[in-house]
Parts: C-alpha cells; sequence; structure tokens
C-alpha cells in the first residue's frame, strides 16, 4: 500500500511538472515570401488580361516561337521542352503549348511523325517540369 502512494504521489508530480513547464508558441512572423510571390503572379495575370485586350505582345510571341520551332526543328524541340518545363513549373495550363506543338510539328515532318516528335516533347518537358515542381516544394 505505501509503495502505491509513493507511486501515485510520483506520478502526480510528474503530471504537475509536464503542465507547468509548457512554454508559451513561439511568434509567427509575417509572411512576407507569400505576399510577395502573390503579389508578382497578380501581376502577371494583370499584365496577361490587360495584353490580351490591347497590344497582343504574348500572342504573337507564341506565334514566332512556334514558327521559329517549325524552321529549326532540332533546336526547336528542345526549345520546347524547355518551355514547356518552365511552364509546368509556373502551373500554366499546357493545352495552348500541346496544342500547338501538334500543328507545328505536323506541319513540319508531316501529321504521323509530328505527332509522334510532338507527344515526345510534350512528355519530357512535363515530365521533368512536374519532378522540378515536386522537388521546389
Amino acid at each position: 500500500s505505501s509503495y502505491q502512494h509513493a507511486t501515485m504521489d510520483d506520478q502526480s508530480t510528474s503530471n504537475n511538472d509536464i503542465i507547468t513547464s509548457t512554454t508559451p508558441p513561439p511568434k509567427r512572423n509575417f509572411p512576407w515570401g507569400k505576399i510577395l510571390v502573390a503579389t508578382i503572379l497578380i501581376g502577371i495575370v494583370t499584365f496577361v488580361i490587360i495584353d490580351s485586350l490591347t497590344n497582343k505582345y504574348i500572342s504573337s510571341g507564341f506565334q514566332e516561337f512556334l514558327t521559329w520551332i517549325e524552321s529549326n526543328l532540332v533546336a526547336g524541340v528542345f526549345a520546347f521542352m524547355g518551355v514547356y518545363f518552365i511552364a509546368t513549373v509556373c502551373f500554366v495550363p499546357g493545352s495552348l503549348l500541346t496544342l500547338g506543338s501538334g500543328f507545328v510539328f505536323g506541319s513540319a515532318v508531316g501529321v504521323g511523325y509530328g505527332v509522334v516528335l510532338a507527344s515526345v516533347a510534350v512528355f519530357v518537358g512535363a515530365s521533368l517540369g512536374s519532378i522540378a515542381a515536386f522537388l521546389l516544394g
């Protein structure tokens, strides 16, 4: 009985020590990094919207890029993979790039080989981009 009494006293003091020895939670810093990223993304979206309504620099840039790929096929495949890589990391929807690659590579080397070449380029660019996005967190 005295042994049980002693162990119960030890448990009650250890429980009290745990409760009283808690430290206050650390102060949370203001999320400047998240605010900076959100501001940059909002700026990019605003630029794209305004550009699509006025000068259309982005649209003409895509058209020039796809024309360059058609005239420089080998370098164009690797450049396209790089652009698709960046688009994947930046969470840009790739549907326009995928359709554009099929059209450009199809008109450059024929429909059959063009679709195969475009599929490989899209697969490699998207796969490497998704791996990089995963590693970046």
